[in-house]
């Protein structure tokens, strides 16, 4: 896609919401491919480089093509074509929704629904770091609909979560767990993935420098002091 059919693509969209179309969300996925498009082919990077250069001191993490700079430059590419861009959150969620809908295929090309609300309430998967177990629950949620993607909505989406939430975190007994003990579980999956991700990073750093080494072996001893302290608890 070239950049003056994506700025039409996305100024259109933006044109449609702000005039409270009601059409404005019939067709909202192909505006998330669009963009999705646009966004991993980099092709924006270094004009973005230039308007918004890399700052003077970057964190490890700084990254010129994050999702948060291609929807800076997005908006800034739409007001300097003198078009309306979408808002930041309505932007988030279209690519949200294609990056979902592309996990959710499983690299297939059939048709999905046409728009991006109907993958939204599969969002608490990615947050919550299993979004890998994403197209079972669209496959719950494509059942609801008759077993046609095109017709799932919202709702089904959500009621195959819900489903699939019930048989995923149950007590050993098998009776289902609560709101809040489900909330738990999810909260400590992603803290367990985050956390080692970080453990990680940590390592990393500490085979380039010697005072990042300190820290990482002092990480270590931390750890083992607190296993030892709450081991009896565990």
């Amino acid at each position: 896609m070239n950049l003056d059919d994506y700025v039409k693509t996305v100024g259109d969209y933006a044109d449609q919401v702000a005039a409270a179309d009601a059409n404005a969300n019939r067709d909202t996925m192909a505006v998330a491919a669009a963009m999705d498009e646009m966004f991993q082919s980099g092709a924006w990077v270094a004009e973005w480089l230039e308007q918004r250069p890399e700052p003077k001191r970057p964190t490890n993490r700084w990254d010129p093509a994050d999702r948060n700079r291609f929807v800076a430059w997005t908006n800034w590419k739409l007001e300097q074509a003198g078009r309306r861009h979408p808002e930041r959150m309505q932007s988030w969620r279209l690519l949200e929704a294609e990056h979902m809908r592309k996990i959710c295929s499983q690299g297939s090309n059939l048709a999905g629904p046409p728009t991006e609300r109907a993958y939204r309430p599969l969002y608490w998967l990615r947050k919550n770091r299993y979004e890998n177990r994403a197209p079972e629950v669209w496959a719950l949620a494509v059942e609801l609909a008759g077993g046609n993607p095109r017709n799932v909505t919202s709702a089904h989406t959500r009621e195959a979560l819900a489903e699939w939430r019930r048989k995923t975190f149950t007590r050993k007994d098998g009776s289902p767990k609560s709101t809040r003990q489900i909330t738990a579980a999810a909260k400590a999956h992603r803290l367990r993935r985050d956390a080692f991700d970080e453990v990680k990073e940590m390592y990393r750093l500490a085979c380039i420098d010697e005072r990042a080494k300190d820290e990482y072996l002092g990480f270590l001893g931390d750890l083992d002091t607190f296993i030892d302290e709450h081991q009896s608890a565990a």
